[in-house]
């Protein structure tokens, strides 16, 4: 297939052209012409700064909201009736065949509504992607006939990397799905598990979250042989815009290199909480739950935890849940290694799922790239009933004044916020570090003494490896309201792991909890344990299990 010339190159055969064929006189009008702006010369190409300097220009405008998007046809659509709509870009629109990275446009519909401008930058040139209902194909033609009246647009694109998972094309096999609020990737040979959002704001807020998403997206032209796909995104919402920049590298592990730089909408007040990096997924029951008498599969999740790696280099785990009413917890961090929310139970036994085959969901862990300074790490949890709505949510909170506030720009709008982060999309089972980690959590709670009994489940190489008489500790700690009555930890022969099992004692409840229960939820407590060497010594074996149980 014939390559497009780049920019430079077509204005260098422009000016030979007109030596060669016209003489200096029209070399010189054909230059005053270039320089006149009707042509740019390739010294200025597009770049992230002129994103970024669109996002501060937007920020001085008061916005909009976006349009209607799919029509209702196309939302109530089943994922399996959307997957028949294909559009086909005209030859020369994309750079197929140049790069082993390979986006393919989806249109509205099914699960993605909102809809975004396209671009593609070539050699430092941008070229908008205008939608053609003429390029829409389907085989049932009363939906064509439909579609050919209907102004879409496009709602995204996903990134086909041949030979990436071993598929083809046709049986969807693609690393990753950007979408308007919406940037989902998988390692290779796993399933899609949870997904990253742009920027989360004022989730469970008195006003309300605020909804934010890319308007406007710039797909830059890879080397012919380059691994690696670098976008530009412009972001908005009632309170704050911002210019992105994702890079990603599909493979095993699909990585995206994420910079975001936000600024405040001038007039607005700013959001009461920014939620950065945020990760979504999904989390109905394991085996520490009751599960559905009305499903037959014992375990329905495609993460069932999230870890943090705090800066002292401790790990600390928290097993997921679906509570009955929304459950926020809060880990105030200073300047944090990572975060992300796990696919530990790779178990197909455990699922029974054929179809969605849970055990092989991507893992996504979030690791900064500079220190983010004081904050929290919040996991939200909300009760849900259904596996495709998701409902476990993990971000990170700047602490109140870290945002920068220098007014350094020509319209009065400095950044609010510069950040930069990594985002790991990792094949089910990976470890992201040597010590014994948490394998099972379960609770049986008892009325006849109002306590409940934990029995949690270490597991790694290490510490599989020691004998049954070696000097294990376990270091437990509880809420004042809810003691420890009693702990006993014991070498797993089943597994190889160790054991341990815990029993609380549980908060009385009166007239008065139950009203404030009521109306405010339950209360959560915070029960933590981790194994060590010896009473005395310090050589700590496991991560920390962090569980928030919910009474």
């Amino acid at each position: 297939m014939r390559t497009r010339p780049s920019r430079q190159d077509r204005h260098a055969i422009l000016l030979l052209v007109a030596i060669r064929c016209h003489g200096v006189a029209a070399l010189v009008a054909l230059l005053l012409m270039l320089l006149a702006g009707k042509h740019t010369i390739a010294a200025e190409t597009f770049s992230f700064a002129d994103v970024e300097e669109r996002a501060r220009q937007a920020a001085a405008t008061a916005y909009t909201q976006p349009s209607a998007g799919a029509p209702d046809f196309l939302q109530a659509m089943t994922l399996e009736q959307w997957q028949t709509i294909r559009y086909r870009p005209r030859e020369g629109d994309l750079w197929q065949g140049a790069s082993p990275l390979l986006p393919r446009i989806f249109l509205p519909g099914y699960l993605f509504g909102q809809t975004a401008a396209l671009n593609v930058v070539d050699g430092g040139e941008v070229r908008p992607l205008r939608f053609d209902p003429e390029l829409i194909h389907t085989q049932d033609p009363d939906l064509a006939a439909k579609l050919a009246r209907t102004d879409l647009g496009f709602a995204g694109f996903y990134l086909d990397y041949p030979g990436g998972n071993g598929e083809t094309v046709a049986e969807a096999d693609f690393p990753g799905i950007i979408a308007a609020s919406y940037l989902h990737f998988r390692g290779r040979n796993s399933r899609f598990g949870p997904y990253s959002r742009p920027i989360i704001l004022d989730l469970a807020a008195q006003t309300g979250e605020q909804p934010a998403f890319f308007r406007e997206f710039w797909l830059c032209e890879p080397q012919p042989e380059g691994e690696a796909l670098t976008i530009y995104a412009l972001l908005d919402a009632p309170a704050l815009t911002g210019a992105y920049e994702i890079i990603v590298t599909p493979g095993t592990t699909s990585v995206l290199d994420i910079r975001a730089v936000l600024f405040q909408r001038r007039g607005v007040a700013a959001p009461v909480k920014i939620g950065l990096a945020p990760v979504v997924g999904m989390y109905l029951f394991s085996e520490k739950d009751a599960g559905d008498p009305a499903d037959f599969r014992p375990e329905v999740h495609n993460c069932d935890g999230m870890l943090i790696h705090q800066a002292d280099d401790a790990w600390l785990w928290t097993p997921l849940q679906n509570p009955q009413r929304l459950a926020i917890a809060g880990f105030d961090l200073n300047n944090p290694l990572g975060f992300g929310l796990i696919q530990r139970d790779v178990n197909f036994d455990h699922y029974q799922d054929l179809h969605r085959r849970y055990e092989r969901s991507s893992s996504v862990w979030v690791e900064p790239k500079a220190g983010w300074g004081q904050g929290r790490l919040e996991l939200v949890e909300i009760p849900s009933a259904k596996e495709f709505h998701p409902n476990i949510m993990a971000y990170w909170v700047p602490e109140a004044g870290a945002a920068e506030t220098a007014d350094n720009s020509t319209n009065g709008l400095g950044p609010l916020l510069d950040i930069s982060y990594r985002l790991y999309y990792m094949p089910p089972g990976g470890r992201l570090h040597e010590l014994g980690a948490v394998k099972d959590t379960r609770t049986a709670r008892s009325s006849e003494d109002n306590s409940v009994t934990v029995v949690v489940d270490f597991e790694g190489e290490a510490l599989n490896a020691l004998p049954t008489d070696t000097g294990l500790t376990s270091v437990v700690e509880a809420p004042p309201e809810a003691p420890l009555l009693e702990k006993n930890l014991m070498k797993n022969e089943a597994t190889g792991g160790w054991r341990l099992t815990m029993k609380f004692s549980l908060p009385q409840s009166g007239v008065l909890q139950n009203l404030l229960a009521a109306r405010e939820g339950p209360p959560q407590l915070a029960f933590s344990a981790f194994l060590k060497k010896g009473e005395n010594l310090s050589e700590v074996l496991t991560e920390t299990w962090r569980y928030n149980y919910i009474p």
